[in-house]
């Protein structure tokens, strides 16, 4: 997907700019600025955050709230940034419906199904030859774009692990659904 967001910036790259000082200086730049602002064309032509929240806060309110009749908007509101907050980090159904406060853990992992349906989170099982513990092991989840997590998720430091990993994720999907 940066190989779009390149040619959308009209810069171009070839293999020989590997070799060269200057364009490699330039790739890095250019890679660095497509993993704080994400991919999202209407964000990258105006630059405004508030483009951004908004896409995050209408994919809440219309794609999951008003389409599944949620009842707990601010549960589902909280579950997300705790989610976009701890981008990539292994979770338990458990300690989301204690950190949103909610006593049933079939509201949390519901609303979870949610935000995966809506394509803003993407779900990942922990490996296993064994069903059972694939599904009774936790989970990752990254988000659908990067952008969201430097404009939203509230955190001390830039997990910039933590961000190459879902960006990682999201290049293997789409390579995946590439070959399809």
């Amino acid at each position: 997907f940066y190989e779009y967001y390149v040619y959308f910036k009209n810069n171009t790259f070839t293999k020989r700019s590997l070799y060269d000082t200057e364009e490699k200086i330039k790739i890095k730049y250019s890679l660095a600025v497509y993993v704080r602002s994400g991919g999202m064309p209407e964000y990258l032509k105006t630059g405004s955050v508030d483009v951004i929240q908004e896409y995050f806060k209408n994919i809440l309110l219309r794609d999951i709230v008003n389409r599944y009749n949620i009842k707990y908007k601010r549960v589902l509101k909280e579950l997300a940034h705790i989610l976009l907050a701890n981008l990539g980090q292994i979770y338990s159904l458990a300690n989301l419906s204690k950190a949103v406060e909610i006593k049933n853990i079939n509201t949390v992992k519901n609303y979870l199904q949610y935000l995966e349906d809506s394509f803003l989170f993407f779900r990942v099982p922990m490996f296993s030859f064994s069903y059972k513990q694939q599904v009774y092991n936790p989970d990752k989840m990254y988000v659908a774009d990067t952008g969201f997590y430097f404009t939203i998720a509230f955190k001390f430091s830039e997990n910039v692990g933590a961000v190459y990993e879902n960006l990682t994720f999201l290049e293997l999907l789409r390579n995946k659904e590439n070959e399809v």
